[in-house]
């Protein structure tokens, strides 16, 4: 029986299972990762939430990946306590009833008219390791077995073909940058061990993005090319409410963040929009004019 002391194969094999592959015959598509929702919180941006699901609709080729805390989940031992919140986790799962009637909605009801537009769920500290840790459930897993989209887990790796463009993006919860100079430290660690072009932060609510540039090799072409990398923190739908507003947090900007990626051939090409309002006055406006 031969040995083998080699277990990397083992792990490209299972990272499979964070990986997904998007093709798109089209001159652009658009892209988010809407993370930190926090729905069934009292500070829970609704009114801004609403108004993206209703743009996300209406664009055509515009993806969404459902990032971390999409509930707000709270516990005992968590930051956030249960009395900031108005709906029980569950209910912020499938919705607020009474008498069989809805009086609340739960995520299921935000994004069932954009749930074929969703490409895939990652778990969160709120949404998914709190209550792991105690009986090996993940309510991201349920949300996204309701919606029927592809549960990842810890991470996921997604990429893109564009027409004859790929691109390929990074999402994990726990990689999200801060600091009092709002630097980008953290993304750009995970970026030397991700080579995606796109780096997804979330988690800290914060609203900066970036971007470096590094050497690769292009080996169909045998040439040395020069490569830009982005990272994006994801922004938050919570308000400054809450444990954020007690512990004196930055303030924050609701809303997400949207990526362009080009399908022309020979203009290949990532644009990030900072703001949501950015998105809506420079491509929504200008198409329906």
């Amino acid at each position: 029986m031969s040995k083998t002391f080699d277990n990397l194969q083992e792990t490209q094999d299972m990272l499979l299972n964070h990986y997904k592959h998007i093709k798109v015959d089209a001159d652009r598509i658009f892209y988010t990762d809407i993370s930190d929702i926090h729905l069934g919180h009292k500070g829970f941006d609704t009114k801004t939430f609403e108004n993206l699901i209703e743009v996300i609709k209406e664009i055509p080729n515009f993806y969404v990946f459902l990032g971390g805390d999409t509930i707000n989940h709270a516990n005992k031992g968590s930051k956030s306590s249960p009395f900031e919140e108005n709906m029980t986790p569950r209910e912020q799962i499938k919705g607020q009833y009474e008498y069989g009637k809805l009086t609340r909605k739960g995520i299921i009801q935000y994004l069932e008219p954009i749930k074929d537009r969703v490409i895939g769920k990652i778990d969160g500290n709120h949404d998914g390791t709190r209550s792991q840790e105690f009986n090996d459930m993940s309510p991201g897993e349920w949300l996204s077995d309701i919606l029927g989209i592809q549960y990842f887990g810890d991470l996921a790796l997604i990429q893109f073909s564009v027409r004859k463009n790929a691109y390929t993006h990074f999402h994990h919860h726990i990689t999200g940058s801060t600091g009092k100079k709002m630097n980008l430290n953290k993304l750009q660690e995970k970026g030397e061990e991700w080579r995606c072009d796109v780096i997804w932060g979330e988690h800290t609510h914060r609203r900066q993005h970036g971007s470096e540039y590094y050497v690769d090799i292009d080996l169909r072409n045998q040439k040395p090319i020069i490569r830009k990398q982005y990272f994006v923190n994801t922004n938050s739908l919570l308000g400054w409410s809450g444990y954020a507003k007690t512990k004196g947090y930055r303030l924050g900007v609701t809303g997400i963040k949207v990526i362009e990626m080009s399908g022309i051939k020979n203009n290949r090409y990532i644009r990030v929009y900072e703001e949501f309002k950015d998105f809506y006055d420079l491509v929504v406006k200008q198409s329906n004019n």
